[in-house]
């Protein structure tokens, strides 16, 4: 005797026979996935060690006679863009700015003034002058290689000048190369001493760690140079530089305070 199933028994069977042939252990080789080839790896550098390094305190000796070696006055006094102890002569021709790089000749993190030439402007640092010898020097860098500067070291007012000499020295730090110019001086520089700077036209140079010493050391080699007689050019800035000099000085100077004049009392009493 043959039982017939209802059509709704019929359908699950026929469910749970498909779910039973994809459980089975008979797996289609296309679902089977493919094992991953060996890739090679890539070898990362090991980076090499880092050396503790002691950084100055001063772009400069101690003993420096230049009145300002780290640009300070460029930066600090906004009632007047030259500062003390640092002037560009006839500014319209000539502006500077001032930086902290990382990497300097001189050290790192020390302040670069950065000067850039539109005509025939120059640049002043004044320094204190004395019964010699000296060693004088300072760090030029520019992103032209072949650059070079004039630069010399200028006896004000007696009018004489020493022209520094590019020597061997060159370091490179990020975009800049820089040349070390010096001289070895051993006559006196009566009054005052400047580190007077020729600014190309459309040219920027940097400078760094200008220094005067009272003294020659004997271990550098420096070349020692004899003074000529300062062109007009040169001494009509310079007389520039003494005139912006005087007038900060007088503009800085404690002014007088003169006490408020009170109100005569009345006379209440007799004789």
């Amino acid at each position: 005797m043959t039982t017939l199933l209802p059509p709704a028994t019929l359908c699950a069977l026929a469910l749970l026979g498909t779910l039973g042939a994809a459980c089975s252990d008979e797996t289609p080789a296309a679902a089977i996935a493919p094992t991953p080839t060996a890739t090679a790896t890539t070898s990362v550098p090991t980076a090499a060690p880092r050396a503790m390094s002691s950084a100055p305190p001063m772009p400069a000796a101690p003993e420096n006679l230049v009145l300002d070696p780290d640009f300070e006055g460029a930066l600090t006094y906004t009632d007047n863009p030259d500062g003390f102890g640092i002037y560009t002569v006839f500014p319209d021709h000539v502006t500077m700015r001032v930086r902290f790089e990382a990497t300097t000749p001189v050290g790192p993190g020390m302040p670069v003034l950065y000067v850039k030439g539109k005509g025939n402007g120059g640049l002043a640092l004044s320094a204190q002058g004395g019964s010699g010898p000296f060693d004088a020097s300072v760090w030029v860098g520019s992103t032209d290689d072949a650059a070079s500067a004039a630069l010399s070291l200028v006896s004000y007012p007696e009018g004489s000048e020493y022209v520094l000499v590019r020597d061997e020295q060159k370091k490179v730090h990020g975009a800049l190369t820089w040349t070390h110019y010096a001289a070895r001086l051993d006559a006196a520089v009566p009054g005052v001493a400047y580190f007077a700077l020729v600014v190309p036209n459309g040219k920027e140079l940097a400078l760094a760690g200008p220094e005067l010493l009272g003294h020659a050391a004997p271990e550098k080699r420096i070349q020692r140079v004899v003074p000529r007689p300062a062109s007009r050019a040169i001494l009509a800035q310079l007389e520039a530089a003494e005139r912006l000099k005087a007038d900060h000085l007088i503009r800085t100077m404690p002014r007088p305070r003169h006490p408020a004049p009170t109100a005569a009392l009345p006379f209440t009493g007799g004789r």
